[in-house]
């Protein structure tokens, strides 16, 4: 996510929607980087996150599988 350019600002928002602790922050900070965007681009921003969070390499990330344990 954090390779393309156009990504930058979902990758950035990520950071505070994936972070329990953090999650109060994350709609100040959409607001204080889209400020000035049009609507439509907002929405296109958060629709880039939402994909980017339920990804499955993010999911794999955050939840990662757990090791099958050897049969006896």
């Amino acid at each position: 996510m954090e390779l393309e350019p156009e990504n930058a600002v979902a990758a950035d928002l990520a950071k505070f929607v994936i972070d329990e602790r953090l999650n109060g922050l994350a709609s100040g900070h959409l607001e204080d980087w889209t400020s000035d965007w049009s609507p439509l681009e907002r929405i296109e921003i958060r629709n880039r996150l939402a994909a980017a969070v339920q990804s499955r390499e993010v999911d794999i990330i955050l939840r990662p599988p757990r090791p099958s344990r050897p049969l006896k």
